[in-house]
């Protein structure tokens, strides 16, 4: 019941219940804790926030869940790719990380948490360098 649908003859139309984010953010922070933990890093040592933007309501939730300020970049390409995109499921993750690389977001040596996000709520993090 998180990802009501419709069909209006040509595409498929979701909406995010409310109760989504409710239980979002703290799955979200654990699953982010635990995949940092993993690779014994820290929070503060994640220069890139790189997330599937399944709707602004979902970059708003990381944003809040992970303290990140007002025109973070992160937010602000994540917003930028959904509303480009629109939400087109998995590969929206592609499009969001193809924003990165055109925006010249990443340095080298950035370190970068990618955190892909499915519906019932199903959380992975993967941790890159850039080189």
């Amino acid at each position: 019941h998180y990802l009501p649908s419709k069909f209006d003859g040509e595409q498929i139309q979701y909406g995010l219940h409310p109760e989504f984010v409710d239980n979002l953010s703290p799955v979200l922070r654990l699953a982010v804790d635990r995949g940092i933990e993993h690779v014994g890093l820290t929070k503060e040592q994640i220069n890139r926030w790189v997330v599937h933007p399944g709707g602004i309501t979902v970059v708003q939730c990381l944003k809040n869940t992970m303290g990140l300020p007002d025109g973070d970049l992160d937010v602000e390409i994540g917003l930028d790719t959904i509303r480009s995109q629109g939400n087109t499921m998995s590969s929206l993750f592609l499009y969001n990380l193809k924003n990165y690389f055109n925006r010249g977001a990443f340095k080298e040596g950035d370190l970068a948490m990618l955190v892909g996000i499915a519906p019932g709520v199903e959380i992975g993090t993967l941790a890159a360098r850039y080189q």
